[in-house]
């Protein structure tokens, strides 16, 4: 990168952040401001006063005050002008409301690690008028984004119905599917509706995707994802290994999987999505030491053809100024079979809010706001008042706060309720060291 000059008049007071927090990591000292969504990375302690001086100084009173710091002096004004590290809170990004709706419990396969124990349809599922008088009022009340999933959603009778009326009113549609039953005249009509398509191939071969899917499938599979991609929708490929004691020695294969796929795909919109926090599932219980090993094999391979993706991630992030309360989904819209109302996608573990037979969409919108609202960073602790808040974001709210399990409950708490999870050094010092690291890249 080619170095930038500016010339600084010497009678410049800077409007610096109103809110920061100073932070000593390693040799390093991190000037964070959260609602500004910024950060400076200084040297020493003669920088960290230097920095302190220009709130109420001029730079050239700074100088006159740190005579023989000029260098130190010219690294804090380098780092405040390349990083425009000055009081500009940012609004929140928002984004668009999203339902998850799941069609239907019946599925063609019997996957070893299901959560869902997918196999028969329900009793009572609800119909295709029920879904579309569903998708008329969360669109009529804001509503942006549906994700389809089931069981497998071909398996329904009326899934082109659905979605064709879904894009008809103006949703933006995506789907969850095995893959299996897919014919290309079924591929190439649904191309029209959808814009984008997860396809579930759980094993970089035959053999590992037959651990957990079964035989005589991973061939259709594999084409149902060529036939989107190449049809250019957004095609991801989503990959749940099984959980065995050998999955650490098959990185390689994984990451070669990977590879292969985007290389052969280089000119289409394609992805690989790696699952890591693994559920109990029909053959699948494991032990919380098992979930944590399983979780650090399926980092490695996600990381591994892009071992900066977090850095690269949250670089985009500050340099775009994405500023958000809420990194978490938690408060949109789940929708079961039956019809329960949830406001996050794991609903084997969530008590619903109620069924949309009982309940209007509009209320159950704005339970689904409220829920959202009370997620937000700001209504936990010790999140609310921690440096990284804006940049963590607290994670996943059924994870760690346990009050978002009960999506009922969660509606019944008074708007400035503040909930307790708790939170680690060591969580902390992860996004410490991917700050220091990526602050060079801030300044182009």
């Amino acid at each position: 990168m080619s170095e930038k000059r500016k010339t600084i008049d010497l009678d410049t007071k800077y409007s610096l952040p109103k809110e920061y927090h100073i932070i000593d990591f390693k040799d390093k000292i991190l000037i964070v401001a959260p609602e500004c969504f910024n950060y400076i990375v200084l040297n020493n302690e003669i920088q960290k006063e230097i920095y302190l001086s220009l709130y109420n100084s001029t730079i050239q009173e700074v100088l006159d005050k740190f005579k023989g710091e000029e260098n130190n002096v010219k690294v804090v004004i380098t780092q405040i002008e390349a990083k425009s590290f000055v009081e500009n809170p940012l609004e929140k990004s928002q984004g668009g409301l999203q339902m998850h709706l799941f069609l239907t419990n019946k599925c063609n396969l019997r996957c070893r690690h299901c959560y869902m124990f997918s196999g028969e349809s329900y009793k009572n599922e609800l119909s295709e008028k029920e879904i579309k008088d569903l998708l008329l009022g969360f669109k009529e009340n804001q509503g942006k984004y549906l994700i389809l999933s089931g069981g497998e959603v071909a398996t329904r009778n009326d899934f082109f119905d659905i979605i064709e009326y879904a894009h008809a009113i103006g949703l933006e549609v995506s789907i969850m599917t095995n893959g299996t039953l897919w014919t290309d005249e079924m591929i190439d009509r649904a191309t029209k509706f959808l814009s984008g398509v997860q396809v579930s191939i759980d094993g970089y071969n035959k053999e590992e995707y037959e651990k957990v899917r079964g035989k005589g499938q991973f061939e259709k599979a594999m084409h149902c994802v060529d036939r989107f991609v190449t049809n250019n929708i957004r095609t991801t490929v989503a990959i749940t290994p099984w959980p065995e004691a050998s999955l650490s020695e098959k990185i390689e294969e994984y990451l070669n999987f990977e590879k292969g796929l985007k290389e052969k795909y280089k000119d289409y919109p394609i992805f690989v999505k790696y699952t890591a926090d693994i559920m109990e599932g029909r053959e699948l219980e494991l032990s919380q030491e098992e979930v944590k090993t399983y979780k650090k094999t399926m980092l490695q391979i996600a990381d591994g053809l892009n071992p900066k993706k977090r850095h690269n991630i949250m670089h985009t992030r500050f340099k775009e100024k994405i500023l958000s309360d809420n990194w978490c989904t938690y408060g949109h819209l789940t929708i079961s079979a039956e019809g329960d109302v949830f406001f996050c996608g794991k609903i084997q573990v969530l008590k619903p809010y109620g069924n949309i037979r009982e309940i209007s969409i509009e209320d159950i919108m704005k339970a689904a706001q409220k829920a959202r609202s009370l997620s937000k960073i700001q209504h936990i602790t010790p999140c609310n008042k921690c440096a990284l808040k804006y940049i963590c974001g607290g994670d996943c709210r059924i994870k760690f706060v346990k009050e978002y399990t009960d999506c009922k409950s969660i509606c019944n708490q008074s708007n400035d309720s503040v909930f307790s999870r708790t939170c680690t050094n060591e969580l902390k010092s992860e996004y410490y060291q991917i700050m220091i690291d990526i602050n060079h890249l801030l300044y182009s």
